[in-house]
């Protein structure tokens, strides 16, 4: 999985010797998690005994989720800008005009719109089935499949 995924985003490196993780593998695992560990383990038991509602609950992990989202885009726009600024500053005026702020820009927001749109699928995995195993399989498999066939369909 590793090699599928690198490449279409930014990789991220996890401090674990041999771990190197891509943002669509860290989005997949924490979508497929979010609501499917929780009744896995039987922690949801306990905050649904609490006067919470089952949409506020699930709200407020779509709202975890989708900042997280956010975070890694921000992220990845922030580190396009400070690669192209430390390129400039080093000496690669050619930078200026093959890489503008806006082509960063469009790259941060497609890569943002594509992770959300998997951990969206994710989310819907892990909210309809009650054990991690089958949440990951079906969510993360079904990503996977349009990654794979994508090519095929058009």
């Amino acid at each position: 999985m590793i090699t599928l995924f690198h490449g279409i985003n930014t990789p991220i490196f996890i401090p674990k010797p041999n771990k190197y993780f891509s943002s669509n593998q860290i989005t997949i695992t924490l979508a497929d998690s979010l609501v499917a560990e929780k009744v896995e383990t039987g922690s949801l038991a306990f905050t649904m005994s609490t006067p919470i509602k089952r949409s506020t609950f699930i709200f407020t992990e779509a709202c975890y989720l989708i900042g997280t989202e956010v975070f890694m885009g921000l992220v990845l726009f922030l580190g396009g800008l400070l690669a192209r600024t430390c390129g400039i500053a080093m000496g690669g005026t050619d930078l200026i005009e093959s890489l503008p702020i806006s082509d960063i820009s469009q790259y941060a927001l497609g890569n943002f719109m594509v992770t959300l749109a998997i951990s969206g699928i994710c989310f819907c995995a892990s909210s309809i089935f009650n054990k991690v195993r089958f949440a990951i399989s079906y969510g993360g498999g079904l990503n996977i499949f349009f990654f794979c066939f994508y090519p095929y369909m058009a």
